[in-house]
């Protein structure tokens, strides 16, 4: 049985998404990808001598063929997965990176709200740290239509 979610009329329309500006800015680049070469099967690389920067305000799409390595770079930038080579992958340190793909939908606790999700996979914060961490007001401003 699917959840049905139905937004009221009065919120119809395109919707945007307000995210508040973090509280310290973080120096760029937040992410450096350097020389990195990475493949499953070292005869067929997906990547080859890929350098990448990630600064303040990018906003970055990937788009691609299923198997042309999309969710290998996401895997990449969140260090689940490392280089083939001696290519370089840093991040800076106050920088919380996560991601959440398709495939994990079965790993979540359907019981838990949006926020409370995270803060019981983060060690016990509670959802009011989780949510300040995620820079995100609790109210209806954060969703503007």
């Amino acid at each position: 049985m699917g959840l049905k979610i139905e937004m009221p009329p009065s919120m119809m329309g395109k919707p945007r998404f307000f995210f508040p500006p973090p509280v310290d800015k973080i120096a760029d680049p937040l992410i450096h990808i350097k020389n990195v070469a990475f493949g499953y099967v070292p005869t067929h690389p997906l990547f080859h001598n890929l350098t990448l920067r990630i600064n303040n305000g990018d906003r970055i799409g990937i788009v691609g063929r299923n198997g042309a390595g999309k969710s290998t770079l996401l895997k990449l930038l969140v260090e689940e997965l490392k280089p083939c080579n001696d290519g370089v992958v840093t991040r800076k340190s106050k920088l919380d990176v996560a991601m959440f793909s398709q495939h994990h939908v079965d790993q979540l606790e359907l019981s838990r709200t949006p926020l409370g999700e995270p803060a019981a996979l983060t060690g016990g914060l509670t959802v009011e740290l989780t949510a300040g961490r995620l820079r995100l007001m609790r109210t209806p401003c954060d969703l503007k239509f």
